[in-house]
Order: C-alpha cells, then sequence, then structure tokens
C-alpha cells in the first residue's frame, strides 16, 4: 500500500491544477502500476472529501496491490452510452447502468473497441490526453456540487478505465441488505447536465 502525494500545496487538488500537473500525476500512477503489477493485481484510487473515506487532508491518492487469488469486486467495461464528451483517444460517459448518481467513466476508445489493455500500457500522449479530460469532468461535477465528495478508481484488470463516483448520498438499508444499488439520477439526465 503506497500513497502518492498529489503536491506540496495543502490545499489545491486535481481540479485546480496546472495540467502538466495531472500529466504528472498520473504519470506516476503508470510507473507504481507497472512497478507492482508482478507482485499482484495493483488498485490505484483517490478519495476526495469528508463523504469519500478521505483520512488525509493533504491531497493525495493511493496503490494497494492485492494478491492474485483474491477476486476483486470491480465492474467490466461498461457499454458506452450518455456520452458528455470524447476526445481523440477517450470517451467520457454516464453508463446506463451507474450504481451511483452522476458516476461518470472515462475509458479509452481502443479499449471500447474490444483491446484487452492495462493501465500500465498507457501511452505518454494517453496520459497526456487523460490529464486533462479527467480534470475537466472533476471541474464539471464541482461545479454543478461546489462541496463535491468523491471517489475514482482505475480498473486494476483489462480492459482499464477509470471510474468517478460523486458521494452525493449513502447506502441505505435496501442496499446494505440487498447488495443492489439504487441510482435516483437517470444517467442520460446527468450526462445531459455534465455536457453544459
Amino acid at each position: 500500500h503506497e500513497v502518492i502525494i498529489h503536491s506540496p500545496d495543502h490545499k489545491l487538488d486535481l481540479a485546480e491544477f496546472p495540467i502538466t500537473q495531472v500529466e504528472a500525476i498520473l504519470k506516476v500512477y503508470r510507473a507504481r502500476y507497472q512497478a507492482l503489477s508482478s507482485l499482484g493485481q495493483v488498485l490505484i484510487f483517490n478519495n476526495k472529501g469528508v463523504k469519500s473515506g478521505e483520512s488525509l487532508l493533504h491531497p493525495h491518492s493511493q496503490v494497494a496491490v492485492f494478491p492474485r487469488q483474491i477476486k476483486l469486486d470491480v465492474l467490466s467495461l461498461e457499454p458506452v452510452k450518455n456520452v458528455v464528451f470524447e476526445t481523440e483517444s477517450f470517451v467520457t460517459y454516464c453508463p446506463d447502468f451507474s450504481q451511483w448518481p452522476y458516476e461518470v467513466w472515462l475509458a479509452l476508445k481502443q479499449c471500447v473497441g474490444g483491446e484487452a489493455l492495462n493501465f500500465g500500457q498507457a501511452t505518454d500522449k494517453e496520459i497526456e490526453e487523460l490529464a486533462p479530460a479527467l480534470q475537466k469532468i472533476l471541474q464539471k461535477l464541482i461545479t454543478i456540487f461546489p462541496d463535491l465528495s468523491y471517489n475514482f478508481y482505475i480498473n486494476p484488470g483489462t480492459p482499464w478505465y477509470l471510474r468517478i463516483i460523486p458521494r452525493l448520498g449513502e447506502r441505505a438499508g435496501l442496499e446494505l441488505g440487498t447488495g443492489l444499488s439504487v441510482n435516483w439520477v437517470d444517467p442520460e439526465k446527468a450526462a445531459e447536465e455534465l455536457r453544459k
């Protein structure tokens, strides 16, 4: 388990950094993924805000390695529906089967097309394109929800994607008792609002 400190600044974070800083952080993610992947399944994640489970106030992300014999409960790449925006290599969208209101996925178009690539295979060009896409969608979410708590993670397997989960509500008895998710915001409407 490792902690990646985003910057010496105690207040700024991914949505506010110069884009070169976001690129640098994503390249550190990739480097740690590459360095640790021979040891097991590498999960890179970020907890931001009180409702996210954030334990350190200084902006940071974490990397955890799990033995391969442990089955991680990570979703498969969801079909692309409700596109918010696209770049040359990435599509940003709110999947039809979003488990959380305003859930957003950033997926490499090659992976959507069926290639089973892991995050360690991301090129510099893809990282440099992912950085502004990630920052842009975080800024859009924060514009709608100024005190937003959120989590994101990079799928530890293949095909890789980055999943952002805004923490706008709590899991209640139905969700806890059944393992089912209740999303009270239609992903199509969420995507429409995020496109503005």
